[in-house]
């Protein structure tokens, strides 16, 4: 699973996208599933779904390639019209919702209506956020679901050998140990790999060519600030005591703000994404899934672009 997700992202930046859009229509219709009744109106929640990823990445697709849309005949009007259109788009929808109102039926109706939106708020709109990320530089998507993969590797690794204490009863398995010990091991490789992706203008250049891969010639000047190392002094009792142990005398380290980042997205990684996995467990729970016959189990209980979502 780990060699089939590098290898989506060696092919470029579209296949990323594509499968980030993948994953959030898979987690979009088991939640939205959870609030339908069989044989009830199926169709709206998928419509809005599609409403919503139009102007979500309309807007993103403007935004970045304005250079190709705006002068395309095609796309041009497309481009020009994007909000209203889709604002036409959602009315047509919300008529087409309370035309189709039934007697009997409207507290129904009305919550699955709700659900469909907070659905959308807090699914689809965050994996537009993620996409906005990918082309900002691939490094904003690969660096942060590598270090969830690291942690739940090593939180694995480190509660099956040393773990004694339950850290959460949704999740009997998992131990404070566990948990410590994932922190930890994230901390390191966070910093080690922010410091080898850094080095490879693959990821840290904004996309310009969505046909371009792993392969391709990629290259961006200026580049980020954030991925420059710059000096930093060092205060003069960590140099006096690096002179003590070493015998070197180092008065100023070159770090990039990215390896500082590394370390808070590593904590993030650890302490707060983990929760993600116990949020799935706990509505597993509330609404009898079992294991196995659900995307959302499929998709939580591995490491995957879902706990970003």
């Amino acid at each position: 699973m780990i060699g089939s997700f590098f290898g989506i992202i060696g092919a470029g930046h579209v296949w990323v996208i594509m499968m980030v859009v993948v994953v959030q229509t898979l987690v979009y219709k088991e939640v939205i599933q959870l609030a339908q009744v069989p044989s009830r109106e199926k169709k709206l929640p998928w419509y809005f779904l599609v409403s919503t990823n139009y102007f979500l990445y309309g807007e993103s697709i403007i935004y970045y390639f304005k250079q190709i849309v705006m002068i395309d005949a095609y796309f041009l009007p497309l481009a020009t019209h994007h909000r209203f259109i889709s604002f036409v788009l959602y009315i047509i929808g919300f008529v087409f919702f309370v035309s189709n109102l039934k007697k009997g039926h409207y507290k129904f109706q009305f919550q699955q209506f709700c659900w469909t939106h907070m659905t959308l708020l807090l699914v689809v709109c965050q994996s537009h956020f993620i996409i906005n990320n990918i082309f900002e530089g691939m490094i904003w998507f690969v660096f942060p679901v590598s270090l969830v993969i690291c942690n739940d590797i090593f939180a694995y690794i480190c509660g099956f050998f040393w773990g004694r204490t339950q850290l959460i009863q949704l999740s009997p398995k998992k131990t404070v140990e566990g948990f410590v010990g994932g922190w930890a091991c994230t901390l390191l490789f966070g910093l080690l790999w922010a410091t080898l992706l850094m080095q490879w203008d693959y990821m840290i250049c904004p996309v310009k060519d969505l046909g371009a891969s792993a392969w391709s010639n990629h290259t961006c000047e200026p580049k980020n600030p954030v991925f420059k190392p710059v000096p930093w002094e060092l205060a003069p009792r960590i140099a006096s005591f690096i002179k003590r142990m070493f015998f070197v005398e180092i008065h100023e380290v070159y770090i990039a703000p990215i390896q500082l980042h590394a370390l808070v997205m590593a904590c993030f990684a650890s302490l707060i994404a983990p929760f993600g996995g116990f949020f799935a467990s706990g509505v597993k729970r509330a609404f009898k899934i079992k294991v196995g016959e659900s995307w959302l189990d499929i998709i939580f209980v591995y490491p995957s672009v879902t706990y970003e979502i």
